[in-house]
């Protein structure tokens, strides 16, 4: 009969009771089951019931019991496994941005230093899942593996004169002539033919070359417009002149490549051609002049940077 009394033990899941059983092992057994299940992937996790579970040994109607299947049914859809482990993984730090000042160039003036990287740091985390699902994670501890690299950034600070045309655009040369010379090939120092006479006629500059010379690059010698940027058929072909705007200019000739366009803003020292064998030219080398309000100067009488 339903209403008889047998000895059995209640299932109570926060005071509730859920359901009654006649053998008290079996469920011990499945509930210690369930738990271990859930250490299997990391055997250093706690599981634990989030809900508080008791049994209660007495005496219960018989029509009450259950059997051991229909409680593990029951309990499955009840109860909510909770496992805290640790969890070690690597994160990026994220790279910062700082920018620094050039009093030199213009405010239109920008330019990436530096690229910047991502650093990466390790991290232990104590991280809570409730049936599967993480409910909570809080940090223990952080180990910094590489340092970030700032990215920088220089901007230009001085303001642009009203005589710049409008379209002036960040990315070009400051345009700033600073009034002394930077030796234009970096590559050699070896001269193959000097400001002087030769041939019968004036040679007005001076020719610089050495073995392997063929496409290094060529320099701004100062800041500037660009005034003329290609082959003109004049016989110093691929070629370039810079007007400084201080009564000089300067003229780099018989490239192979050229980096400027006509009207280009450079700065002192930016790549502006390669060396080449263009014009009337008998092998690669660098033909460069100075010229001082038309009239061209023998470029060895400078101090050069």
């Amino acid at each position: 009969m339903h209403g008889e009394l047998v000895e059995a033990c209640g299932i109570y899941v926060d005071n509730k009771l859920y359901s009654v059983i006649d053998c008290q092992a079996q469920l011990q057994f499945f509930l210690d089951a369930l738990l271990n299940q859930e250490k299997l992937e990391d055997p250093d996790a706690e599981a634990s019931y989030a809900q508080e579970i008791e049994v209660v040994s007495g005496l219960y109607p018989s029509g009450s019991v259950k059997s051991y299947d229909e409680i593990k049914e029951i309990l499955l859809s009840v109860l909510q496994i909770q496992v805290t482990k640790t969890e070690t993984y690597q994160e990026e730090i994220p790279f910062d941005t700082v920018t620094v000042s050039n009093d030199v160039e213009y405010t239109v003036f920008s330019n990436v230093v530096n690229e910047g990287a991502d650093g990466v740091q390790e991290c232990v985390d104590q991280v809570t899942y409730l049936n599967g699902k993480e409910a909570s994670r809080s940090a223990v501890k952080r180990i910094v593996v590489q340092e970030p690299v700032s990215k920088t950034i220089e901007t230009g600070t001085r303001t642009l004169p009203d005589s710049y045309p409008e379209g002036y655009q960040s990315g070009q040369g400051s345009g700033v002539a600073t009034g002394s010379f930077l030796w234009p090939l970096p590559y050699t120092y070896h001269i193959t033919s000097p400001f002087e006479m030769r041939w019968g006629t004036m040679h007005k500059g001076i020719d610089i070359a050495e073995g392997g010379v063929h496409g290094a690059t060529v320099r701004a010698s100062d800041g500037g417009v660009v005034t003329i940027a290609g082959d003109l058929n004049d016989g110093y072909g691929n070629y370039v002149v810079i007007d400084h705007g201080n009564g000089y200019k300067t003229l780099y000739a018989h490239g192979s490549a050229i980096y400027v366009t006509q009207g280009q803003y450079v700065s002192k020292g930016q790549p502006i051609l390669a060396v080449g064998n263009s014009g009337n030219s008998y092998g690669s080398h660098l033909h460069f002049e100075i010229i001082e309000n038309g009239t061209e100067l023998n470029p060895l009488n400078f101090d050069f940077e």
